[in-house]
């Protein structure tokens, strides 16, 4: 489907995660963040990457069970991940999203953040 995911995003007023991870839309508690696939911990922001692995909706949702995000899956998360995963298609590698939800849909909407690229003074 996408070879395409969002990690965790921290922007430059708050420290950096340690471990970066890769984030869902929060699908247990329908807020306006994200959640980490491997810690259940809320970001507010992602950013996109490229993941190397064509990834579909079995492939997150057996993830998620493997984490112990989720118990077992069904129709709702199902069709929020696909969604998720069609709507990913549309933004470039490195742009910062945020998300938000409206009756247990979401929306990914690209953020004013810029991520800070860091020069090497090699010459």
């Amino acid at each position: 489907m996408t070879k395409k995911f969002i990690e965790s995003y921290l922007d430059s007023k708050h420290k950096r995660p340690r471990k970066r991870e890769f984030v869902i839309p929060d699908i247990l508690n329908f807020t306006n963040n994200f959640i980490g696939i491997e810690t259940k911990k809320l970001y507010q922001y992602g950013t996109v990457c490229y993941t190397g692995v064509d990834l579909d909706t079995k492939i997150v949702t057996e993830r998620l069970i493997e984490n112990r995000i989720i118990t077992s899956t069904d129709k709702i998360i199902n069709e929020i991940i696909e969604l998720y995963l069609i709507d990913l298609k549309q933004y470039k590698i490195t742009d910062i999203l945020s998300i938000s939800y409206e009756n247990k849909t979401f929306g990914l909407k690209q953020s004013d953040l810029k991520r800070e690229i860091k020069t090497s003074n090699i010459p």
